[in-house]
């Protein structure tokens, strides 16, 4: 069965959600899969949500847009790095906002890398950005 970008993940589970709730709750639920590493069956890694993410600065504005299947995003993570390797987590957003303030931040002086990551819902892929290369001149 194609994935479908993750949709057929999304919809299975829709579809069991309609028919179950606390009142009436599911005892248990059962995933069967090849679940095989080499044919790109497991799902431990992350079902492909086909998500991808552009990230940009500009007058102390982190913005970014999504390519993809918007509906499995849960939501967004914003970090900074001062050497490009160790990531410092700034914030998180909801779904539907495409831009922060880098301003709202206590950031030291200096040029940062900003990236933002877009969190997949359970058990599809996190998506992470391009580095954004900015020094905040905020006042």
């Amino acid at each position: 069965m194609d994935q479908q970008c993750g949709q057929t993940w999304l919809q299975t589970f829709s579809k069991i959600n309609s028919l179950y709730s606390s009142a009436n709750p599911l005892d248990s639920l059962q995933l069967v899969t090849w679940n095989d590493y080499e044919e790109g069956t497991e799902i431990e890694s992350g079902i492909d949500n086909c998500v991808s993410v552009s990230a940009s600065a500009k007058n102390n504005s982190l913005s970014w847009t999504i390519t993809g299947q918007l509906s499995t995003i849960d939501h967004y993570v914003i970090y900074s790095s001062t050497d490009g390797h160790n990531l410092t987590q700034l914030g998180t957003t909801l779904t539907g906002a495409n831009a922060v303030n880098l301003c709202n931040y206590s950031l030291s002086a200096g040029r940062y890398a900003f990236y933002v990551q877009a969190v997949g819902k359970p058990s599809l892929k996190n998506q992470m950005s391009n580095p954004v290369s900015y020094t905040p001149q905020c006042h």
